[in-house]
């Protein structure tokens, strides 16, 4: 599986958390984060979520938004929050 980071919109970029495509088994997840981003994840913070990506109002770059469910312009995900 492929890990994204979600990251904060302007300032500095910090990482707010991790996303995948598709709804994945917490344990598989928190490893993948582990060995692709070297960030630990408790599985038990593992969440599955509908998400859409939108544009931003610069153009070009694009926000992830939560959907309520699978929706026109949805996907299924596994995510887990950062930091504090």
């Amino acid at each position: 599986m492929e890990i994204f980071v979600i990251a904060e919109d302007g300032g500095d970029g910090a990482v707010m958390g991790f996303y995948a495509h598709g709804h994945h088994e917490p344990e598989a997840f928190a490893a993948a984060v582990l060995a692709e981003h070297e960030a630990v994840i408790q599985p038990a913070t593992v969440r599955h979520a509908w998400l859409r990506m939108i544009p931003d109002r610069r153009g070009g770059m694009r926000i992830l938004e939560y959907a309520q469910g699978d929706g026109r312009g949805s996907f299924a995900a596994t995510v887990a929050d950062w930091g504090d």
